[in-house]
């Protein structure tokens, strides 16, 4: 009987044993099956962002789109009577707000509202530019277009005034 009772418990024990050995196996395959999905996730992710970075932090298209900008400026002052004399507005307000007595936020202030100008004179000459594009022909769109634009430079020349009037008087 003892023999028996033995024999019991040790296959009871065994039982038991060979259960918590297959739970164990269980959670490591599942954790080692996790930790692998997790790596390739992680590396999925890290690849995507490498190329991601490479497009957005290039060098070579930083420098082509300064190139770009610059060749607008160029085309601008060129072709642009306005634009010239709004460069040469933008010179001499410099140099003004060198010799008045006025805060460096005013002076910012001064300054960056011909600059204002200047950059709504970009945008209207490529307003033109793409109008002209379309067509020559009348076109009551066409001129409404242009007309906009125009009165844009308009109302940037009167905020500038507005700002230089109330700085110095």
């Amino acid at each position: 009987m003892q023999t028996m009772i033995s024999l019991k418990n040790k296959k009871n024990f065994n039982l038991k044993k060979s259960k918590t050995y297959f739970l164990k196996f269980v959670f490591l395959s599942l954790f080692l099956f996790l930790k692998k999905v997790i790596f390739l996730m992680v590396f999925k992710i890290k690849s995507i962002l490498e190329k991601t970075l490479k497009k957005i932090f290039s060098i070579k298209k930083l420098f082509k789109s300064t190139q770009f900008a610059l060749n607008g400026l160029k085309i601008v002052y060129k072709n642009e009577v306005a634009f010239r004399q709004e460069c040469f507005i933008l010179f001499f307000s410099i140099l003004i707000t060198f010799f008045i007595n006025v805060s460096k936020v005013e002076k910012i202030l001064m300054i960056g509202s011909i600059v204002f100008i200047l950059i709504i004179e970009i945008i209207n000459t490529a307003i033109e530019k793409v109008v002209n594009r379309i067509g020559t022909e009348k076109n009551i769109l066409s001129g409404e277009a242009k007309d906009i634009s125009a009165s844009a430079v308009f109302v940037s020349i009167l905020l500038a005034c507005f700002i230089w009037f109330i700085i110095l008087f």
